[in-house]
């Protein structure tokens, strides 16, 4: 069988020599006894859509329209020979593409009442084919021709709807988002109307009733098309938390707020190891704590932003973060100038930076939270026991004075200092 390109016709197809002969003897003499009747074609479309895809039939006139133009595009290419690959979309298509995605309809029934439309305008051409007016051999060739032009038509139709679609749902989506955002942030700032419990859920999507843990998740890499990728990691966050109600909005450029179910402790290891394998802008997402009601749901979310304030004081502390572990720092950061004094006035020359009093500070910090057991502070830094005694005995030197003496103010200094630099050896 002689395989090749017409080059009289610029198909873009390649064709053996039946083929070319289905299409020459068949296939475009129907075409032209279709030219006219474009408008009844499409209605025979539009009715198959509604028998195979009813939740769609509301868009009849609109699937008329699109399909109409659809087929006469098909049966001008066919009669003139025209390139499949040079289909673009009609405005009708466009906008029935537009409809489908407003509809809220997923993709795959978009491109579904596509391949109805050509299987439909198949039957009604090849099915009136009579087996004893052509030899098979040319019959095959119609069928070829046919399918090989339709595959590269429909490519064309899926791929421009797709973007259509793709793009229009994000539209829609983005639109939706920001009026919750909206929503959420009115409820926040206590604005008339949102003191009742059960309208203001209704208003944002989300039952207040319950116990909510609010958290903050933003990336440090910018806003420019973050928002998706945010909004999946914090998909999966919430996920690891409780697989029950959540809320999920935009915050501004790079940031999302959200509020999940939840009553036991935030899984710190299983969210790092979540928030590193994710793809994408690293993520870090700071927690408040469990709240009950419609003034919980304000109060977790003033603490997962206070929390994250606090861990941004600190860039390399860690993608996860919790406001009840950082508390003390919140409240002794909200003026950052009297807290670098408080830090500096506390640890005197136990405040350098270099390597040496760094690590002397940071083993004290440990030391002080394994309240004063030198064996466990060496366990945890992966020192031993002499060696944390030693630190701990050159930091009373460079303080100048007993450890015990204002223990507390120096232990907050100590909390202080590794959270306002950023630079922390400790081994």
């Amino acid at each position: 069988m002689r395989v090749s390109t017409l080059e009289a016709m610029p198909l873009g197809l390649l064709l053996s020599s039946e083929e070319e002969r289905g299409w020459e003897r068949i296939v475009r003499p129907m075409a032209e006894l279709s030219a006219g009747m474009e408008h009844d074609m499409a209605i025979g479309i539009a009715d198959e859509i509604r028998r195979h895809l009813p939740v769609i039939g509301r868009s009849r006139d609109l699937t008329v329209a699109a399909a109409e133009t659809g087929f006469a595009d098909i049966v001008a290419r066919v009669v003139t020979g025209t390139a499949p690959g040079e289909y673009r979309l009609s405005p009708e298509a466009v906008l029935y593409a537009k409809e489908v995605a407003d509809q809220g309809h997923p993709i795959d029934v978009l491109l579904q009442t596509g391949h109805i439309g050509q299987f439909h305008i198949q039957r009604n051409w090849l099915g009136h084919v009579e087996a004893g007016s052509h030899d098979p051999e040319l019959i095959l060739g119609a069928v070829g021709y046919w399918q090989q032009f339709m595959f590269l038509w429909g490519e064309q139709l899926f791929g421009q709807w797709k973007q259509v679609y793709l793009a229009e749902r994000s539209r829609s989506i983005d639109a939706s988002d920001a009026l919750r955002a909206a929503a959420v942030r009115q409820l926040l700032a206590g604005a008339p109307g949102y003191d009742d419990i059960d309208r203001a859920g209704r208003e944002i999507r989300y039952d207040l009733a319950g116990p909510h843990r609010a958290f903050i998740m933003w990336s440090d890499t910018g806003p420019s098309g973050v928002w998706d990728t945010l909004r999946r990691h914090a998909s999966r966050v919430v996920q690891v938390i409780d697989d029950g109600e959540f809320l999920i909005v935009p915050w501004g450029d790079g940031t999302v707020a959200g509020w999940v179910r939840g009553r036991g402790a935030v899984p710190q290891a299983q969210l790092r190891t979540l928030l590193a394998s994710q793809s994408g802008p690293a993520s870090r997402v700071a927690f408040g704590s469990v709240q009950g009601g419609l003034e919980g749901f304000t109060r977790s979310h003033e603490e997962a932003l206070e929390a994250r304030r606090v861990a941004e004081l600190a860039p390399r502390g860690g993608p996860v973060h919790e406001y009840r572990s950082l508390a003390l720092a919140a409240l002794a950061t909200s003026d950052l100038t009297q807290a670098r004094r408080f830090v500096a006035e506390e640890l005197g020359a136990l405040a350098a930076r270099d390597d040496a009093t760094v690590r002397i500070a940071a083993t004290l910090k440990v030391w002080f939270e394994e309240l004063g057991n030198a064996a466990q502070a060496a366990r945890r830094l992966g020192l031993h026991k002499n060696t944390v005694q030693y630190r701990v005995q050159r930091a009373e030197q460079l303080l100048g004075r007993p450890i015990g003496e204002r223990a507390l103010e120096l232990q907050l200094a100590l909390t202080l200092a590794r959270t306002l630099e950023e630079d922390h050896p400790t081994g």
